[in-house]
């Protein structure tokens, strides 16, 4: 495993190119907030890649509003990155029962669990699950990229399912994560 925590975005998805390229892999899932993320994906990976950017759903942060930015969002389809904006099956339910009610759901311990390796390794989890619900990447070994707060800094290959069949994804490999917080 690569420790990437002195490392950039950038170098995260060097380190992901270089995966992609010597294990011959041809779907790659990216976690974009405001669309950076996703454009450097795009810049970078082979334009025959099938290239997924995951979004913050709408109104994830202000009701209504959009995160990912207009200009990322023209060059992500300018690259031929496929763009999914939906809920996160880890947070956008959970947290508004959690607010109303004042309790847990188990997918809260799930995506808990999972933070245990890290806030990149769920959303990874997290973003293939969506992905694969929305028909854009197959139920087979993905790069999975995603990271903590701002830009990426994981980097795991799964073996995609969606979110009914969630308990039967695999996380196959860990290429890269930050070993400090």
């Amino acid at each position: 495993m690569i420790d990437t925590t002195e490392m950039d975005t950038k170098e995260v998805l060097e380190v992901a190119q270089e995966y992609v390229k010597e294990h011959d892999i041809e779907n790659i899932v990216v976690a974009t907030t405001r669309g950076e993320t996703g454009v450097k994906a795009g810049e970078l990976f082979d334009e025959n890649k099938n290239i997924v950017a995951v979004t913050h759903s709408t109104g994830f942060r202000n009701e209504g509003e959009q995160e990912l930015k207009e200009e990322n969002r023209k060059k992500m389809e300018e690259q031929n990155v496929k763009i999914f904006t939906g809920p996160m099956p880890f947070h956008s339910w959970n947290d508004h029962y959690r607010k109303k009610s004042g309790s847990i759901m188990p997918s809260t311990i799930i995506a808990d669990t999972l933070r245990l390796f890290g806030q990149g390794t769920k959303v990874c989890v997290e973003i293939v699950s969506m992905a694969t619900d929305a028909g854009l990447i197959p139920q087979k070994p993905v790069l999975a990229i995603a990271g903590t707060g701002y830009g990426a800094d994981t980097v795991l290959l799964i073996n995609g399912k969606n979110s009914r069949r969630f308990f039967d994804m695999e996380v196959k490999e860990v290429i890269a994560k930050p070993s400090e917080p």
